[in-house]
């Protein structure tokens, strides 16, 4: 008999496309560990798209997924050190740490940069963006 991996460890795989009007331009997923209440996200965009923002605002669809629907108290992210679009779209994360020539490509070998947001700092982040001005 065979069994969804990580079920019965109350981990959850969730597959999202990525849309720009009615293109689709990337794809996300966002790792669901709900025993620690911990979310990872990973988002791809076609390299067609990038630096339009798309990331950005879908990143942030998935921190607002993540916080209120699956009431996450941390998301994860990484990027690979030589990847800047990725870098700069860690918006409002905070880097966390680097796993040293985690990754290799072609004969050079790159970082793996980790953010994270915790959700108290999100919704500081989400107060600040939405308050009226002084």
């Amino acid at each position: 008999m065979l069994r969804r991996s990580g079920a019965s460890r109350g981990t959850r795989i969730h597959r999202f496309l990525v849309y720009y009007g009615n293109t689709r331009v990337g794809v996300a997923d966002v790792h669901e560990d709900r025993t620690n209440a911990v979310c990872a996200l990973i988002v791809g965009i076609a390299k067609a798209h990038r630096g339009k923002r798309i990331g950005t605002i879908a990143s942030r669809a998935l921190l607002r997924k993540c916080f209120l629907d699956f009431n996450a108290r941390r998301v994860e992210s990484s990027a690979i050190s030589s990847n800047s679009a990725s870098l700069a779209m860690q918006d409002g994360m905070v880097e966390e740490g680097r796993a040293v020539e985690r990754f290799k490509v072609g004969n050079e070998l790159f970082d793996e940069v980790r953010f994270r947001l915790l959700k108290r700092e999100w919704e500081q982040q989400v107060a600040s963006r939405t308050a009226p001005p002084a």
